[in-house]
C-alpha cells in the first residue's frame, strides 16, 4: 500500500500580498516588538483572513526569516548606493543606528529559535561583510591603509551604534556623543595616510 503525503500549498514568493505581509511585519516588529507579530495582527493589517498569512508562511518563524532576508537585501543595497557619494564611516554608523531596533528584536529571537538563528547568522555575516568591503574600498580609493582590519572596524562601528540607538530609546544618553566622536575620529585617524597632515 502506497502512502500519499500531501504537500501544503504555499503562496508565491514574488506575490504582492506576501510583500505586504512582510512590510506590515517589519513595521510591527520595529514599533511594538516581536511578540506583537502574530498571524491575526498581520491579517488585520492587510485586510485579509488569518488563513492567508498561513498560506504564505507556515509559521511566524518563517515571517521573521522573510523579514531578515528583506531587510538584509534592502540595507545592503542602500548602503552600497549611499557610499558612492558619502563618507563611509558616517554612512555605516547611520545605517547601523537606523536598523538597531529591528536587529535587537531579531537577535533575541535568534537566541531562542534555532530556525531563526541560522538565517540570522547568514544575514549578520553578509551585512558585516558588506560593511567591511565598503571600508576597505573607501580606504583603497583614498590611498590609505587601515591600521585595523576592515572587519574589526565594521564590528566596532556596528556594536557602538547599536548600543547607542537602543539606550537612546530607553532615555539613556550618557557618554553617547563622546563615544561616537571618539570611535569615528579614531577610525579616521588610524586610516590617515602616513605623512598626511590635517
Amino acid at each position: 500500500m502506497t502512502t500519499v503525503v500531501k504537500t501544503r500549498r504555499k503562496g508565491a514568493e514574488n506575490s504582492e500580498t506576501r510583500a505586504k505581509l512582510i512590510q506590515s511585519a517589519i513595521l510591527i516588529l520595529r514599533d511594538e516588538g516581536a511578540s506583537a507579530v502574530t498571524a491575526r495582527r498581520l491579517a488585520e493589517q492587510v485586510g485579509l483572513g488569518r488563513h492567508i498569512v498561513h498560506y504564505y508562511f507556515g509559521t511566524i518563524d518563517e515571517v521573521f526569516v522573510a523579514i531578515m532576508r528583506e531587510e538584509g537585501a534592502r540595507a545592503e543595497a542602500a548602503l552600497r548606493e549611499a557610499t558612492r557619494t558619502g563618507d563611509a564611516f558616517d554612512l555605516l554608523w547611520q545605517s547601523a543606528r537606523q536598523s538597531a531596533s529591528i536587529v535587537l528584536e531579531l537577535t533575541m529571537l535568534a537566541v531562542r529559535h534555532p530556525s531563526i538563528a541560522r538565517e540570522y547568522r547568514i544575514y549578520t555575516e553578509r551585512y558585516r561583510q558588506t560593511m567591511s568591503e565598503i571600508l576597505a574600498s573607501y580606504a583603497q580609493s583614498r590611498g590609505i591603509s587601515l591600521a585595523v582590519s576592515p572587519e574589526s572596524a565594521a564590528l566596532l562601528l556596528q556594536s557602538v551604534a547599536y548600543t547607542n540607538a537602543v539606550e537612546q530609546d530607553l532615555g539613556l544618553t550618557l557618554g553617547h556623543e563622546q563615544a561616537e566622536k571618539m570611535l569615528i575620529d579614531w577610525l579616521k585617524s588610524v586610516s590617515r595616510p602616513q605623512g598626511q597632515i590635517d
